[in-house]
């Protein structure tokens, strides 16, 4: 009797197999290659094709199929180390599309968004700001790295589950450094069932009228104040994490209920900022909203 594969093992095998050719190899070769016939053979080619892992070309009555740079089966959790090391010196050596092919096949494989994000993008995020900041690369090459490190996680964003109305987050970058984490939790939270609003760069809003503008922001998004609303700051500065903490308690709206705020940051031990939790850890804040939202539920 033949033995029958995981879609997994399929996947790897036939992603070997086109490794080996240059121009591409029909469905019939990949077949007699597989061991699998060719109906069947077929029925995964066009699956991982919609899951960009293979590229077809049709040409004249014959088909041929290629696999995209970059794409590969992983097994998670054990492979997020790897993938970390590969997208870093995919985006490093101006491989773009390698990357996002990586991110796809990572997602294809059946990994965490949140660990994406947290294992592999905000890494690759601090050692381009290193790189920035020792004079290794300059500004045309910082706003490259930062937008192809976006497009990555806009991918991962595009496999979000429908959203659940009683979790409803707001997300906010103090600064224009803090912005891709911010577009990193949006993907994380969206992955997780959250209602997400991204602000996103709110640094030009630091004035003594955002107080007013956010309660009629909130009223806007959350009319019902059905469930609970979380608002996250993030800031690569203690001042921005203090200013917008305060222009929370200054609006009064935690004191209407259901409503957290989060610090996304770090503060020195004197320094003085009303929130409901403090880290610069994402990971944990996220951990967080869910036991929040858990307590609400009970």
């Amino acid at each position: 009797m033949a033995r029958s594969y995981s879609t997994l093992e399929i996947g790897e095998k036939i992603l070997n197999i086109l490794a080996g050719s240059k121009i591409g190899m029909s469905g019939v070769e990949i077949s007699a290659e597989l061991g699998v016939n060719r109906i069947t053979t077929t029925k995964y080619l066009s699956m991982f094709a919609a899951q960009e892992m293979v590229r077809r070309r049709d040409i004249g009555n014959i088909t041929l199929w290629t696999a995209l740079e970059g794409a590969e089966l992983f097994r998670f959790p054990d492979d997020y180390f790897k993938v970390k090391a590969r997208f870093l010196d995919s985006l490093i050596g101006g491989h773009d599309l390698r990357a996002r092919t990586l991110i796809q096949s990572s997602i294809n494989s059946g990994a965490s968004v949140p660990r994406l994000m947290i294992d592999v993008m905000l890494p690759s995020i601090s050692s381009v700001r290193l790189m920035y900041d020792e004079a290794k690369i300059g500004n045309s090459e910082m706003g490259m790295f930062e937008s192809s490190i976006l497009n990555c996680v806009k991918l991962a964003q595009a496999h979000a589950p429908d959203a659940e109305d009683d979790r409803n987050v707001t997300l906010i970058a103090a600064d224009g450094q803090s912005l891709l984490q911010c577009y990193c939790a949006e993907a994380s939270y969206r992955s997780m069932g959250w209602q997400v609003y991204n602000l996103g760069d709110m640094s030009s809003s630091v004035n003594v009228l955002f107080d007013i503008d956010l309660p009629k922001f909130l009223s806007r998004v959350w009319k019902s104040r059905r469930g609970i609303m979380i608002i996250v700051v993030f800031s690569q500065t203690e001042e921005g994490l203090s200013f917008f903490a305060d222009a929370v308690s200054s609006a009064g709206i935690r004191k209407r209920g259901n409503l957290s705020l989060a610090l996304c940051g770090s503060m020195s031990e004197d320094a003085e900022a009303e929130s409901d939790i403090l880290s610069h850890d994402m990971d944990k804040i996220l951990q967080w909203s869910e036991t929040t939202f858990e307590r609400y539920k009970e």
